[in-house]
């Protein structure tokens, strides 16, 4: 049993479904030595009835001869022989047939108790106990009849980590719990299931107005969404759901397994821990998405990706520092496609590593070209994806560019966000030491947001600290957001770090982080992402430009 109240649980043996044979449908094939074969028996009835009667004619016909050969008695004798061997024959084949219909039973309750294990494995979840997949398609189709009914699809958000960091076995015991918190909150006529992996189904019958949906998953999922102590540490556990309304959405299984599963969709596009209502517009969003990934695959080969570059500037020189190199789709149908418009597709579909080695390879280009083009050197900067940094193929794919580029990589600031040391923190790690080690300069992008923390930061081989837009602009708007700016540029210097401002679009802003001893910004109050013709003249005119 479960004691939920304070987040630890001590879980019972686990009730998993007993099937009427406890050997497997394997070994049950094994439980007797023998079992009924046709061919068998009849073979061994035959010799047995021709061992017998050749045995019984040879020696009657002798024991007749010898006692009553040549006597009026030996006519009689003959006849008790036949009658005699018909009884003792009649006997010996009831025995056989009995022993043949004993083993023809037996395979027929070992067969019974088979179909019944396979039953148990086809509609049972081994591990939880509750119904699978199968069950519930066929609760919906027999039972259920298109009747009202909402329709939950839920998973635990990031279950994955749980079984790469804490092992399967602390994951198996957290489904376990799940699927008994899941099968209290609703008793029949209601109907739980899990479908597979974290993946549960929820069907509450009843109209829809008498329901109170989110009273009522609130109440059950609250138990789910909290601490828990489970493999001798604490972590905490939220969940995604998405659901559907039967019949309005649709009547049959299927179709509800898939309105379900657009709403849970929506819930993670939406940031996790939530749940969805399912509606035509997520349907039509949702195919929306598909045909654009089908197309940001075909565009990672067919040229459609443009860089353009953002000037960074010195805070005590005036002069263009350097540039931020920024991805940009040219659809060729629906024209310019933004970054926050791809690029979490592109992570989701797979296809991100390509498009970071594509925008680092022409980088690299570029890098050469204007090293031998500029008055100054320039630092270009270019924006790593938190799940390319953690592939496993990135670093070896960037020591080839490199080689093949010939690139200085001191010229080269690599972007890398905060989410990525969130997920796999070892492994983030390792490889961006190895970034350092070939020479490029880490930045820690988009600062001020999200898992901020400087206590964080200290642990990380950054060079230069990038802090967020939303950041900088609060910080103009208010006197201790102001505050926090000047301690976090005041940190990130003695921890010898470079600081790097984004947004800057007021002279308010500028004059703030001047103040506060920023080293360099970037933004729209100095100039819009350019191509990179526009771009390089821009550099030319503002490398010789001197503070005033």
């Amino acid at each position: 049993m479960s004691d939920l109240g304070g987040g630890n649980i001590t879980l019972m043996k686990t009730h998993r479904p007993q099937p009427v044979d406890k050997k497997t449908p394997e070994s049950a094939n094994h439980q007797h030595p023998e079992t009924l074969n046709p061919n068998l028996v009849s073979a061994k009835i035959i010799l047995i009835y021709a061992i017998i009667g050749f045995v019984w004619i040879v020696l009657t016909d002798w024991a007749a001869e010898f006692f009553f050969g040549g006597t009026p008695s030996f006519e009689r004798a003959q006849t008790i022989k036949g009658w005699f061997y018909v009884g003792v024959t009649a006997i010996i084949f009831y025995l056989i047939i009995r022993r043949s219909m004993g083993l023809y039973a037996s395979t027929i309750e070992r067969l019974g108790r088979l179909n019944a294990t396979l039953d148990s494995y086809a509609y049972i979840d081994s591990l939880t106990g509750l119904p699978n997949r199968n069950s519930a398609e066929r609760f919906v189709t027999e039972e259920l009849q298109g009747d009202a009914a909402v329709f939950l699809l839920f998973d635990i958000d990031d279950f994955h980590n749980i079984n790469d960091i804490k092992g399967h076995a602390v994951g198996d015991e957290l489904l376990r719990a799940v699927a008994e918190i899941l099968k209290a909150a609703n008793p029949s006529p209601h109907f739980v299931a899990r479908i597979g992996g974290d993946e549960f189904i929820v069907i509450m019958r009843g109209p829809i107005e008498t329901l109170e949906l989110e009273h009522a998953f609130e109440g059950m999922l609250r138990q789910i969404r909290k601490p828990w102590s489970l493999g001798g540490s604490e972590f905490y556990v939220t969940y995604s759901a998405g659901y559907a309304i039967c019949p309005r959405d649709g009547g049959d299984f299927l179709t509800l397994l898939r309105c379900a599963d657009t709403a849970l969709s929506a819930a993670k596009d939406l940031g996790k821990n939530r749940f969805v209502k399912y509606d035509e517009t997520l349907a039509n969003d949702r195919l929306a998405a598909i045909l654009l990934g089908g197309d940001l695959r075909r565009a990672v080969t067919g040229g459609d990706f443009k860089l353009h570059y953002q000037p960074i500037v010195n805070l005590q020189t005036g002069r263009a520092e350097g540039v931020e190199a920024l991805i940009r789709w040219v659809h060729p149908t629906r024209g310019n496609v933004p970054p926050l418009a791809f690029i979490p597709l592109a992570e989701k579909i797979g296809v991100i590593l390509e498009i970071d080695l594509f925008v680092i390879e022409r980088v690299f280009l570029q890098a050469n070209i204007w090293k031998g083009a500029a008055a100054r050197p320039l630092k270009l900067s270019v924006n790593l994806s938190a799940k390319s940094l953690i592939d496993p193929r990135f670093v070896p794919e960037l020591r080839r560019l490199v080689a093949a580029t010939k690139v200085d990589a001191t010229s080269i600031r690599v972007e890398i966000t905060e989410t990525a040391f969130v997920e796999n923190y070892e492994e983030a790690i390792h490889n961006l030491l190895e970034i350092k080690a070939m020479g490029f300069i880490l930045t820690l992008d988009d600062f001020g947001i999200g898992y901020s923390s400087l206590t964080y930061l200290s642990r990380l081989p950054m060079d230069v600290l990038k802090i967020d837009r939303e950041f900088v602009r609060k910080a103009s708007e208010g006197v201790a957001e102001g505050a926090i700016l000047k301690f976090i540029i005041e940190m990130a210097h003695l921890m010898g770090m470079k600081v790097i401002a984004e947004g800057i679009e007021t002279e308010k802003q500028l004059q703030i982080l001047k103040t506060y001893g920023g080293d360099c910004v970037q933004g729209f109050l100095f100039s819009r992402p350019l191509p990179e013709p526009e771009a390089y003249a821009w550099i030319q005119k503002h490398q010789d430009k001197t503070e005033g």
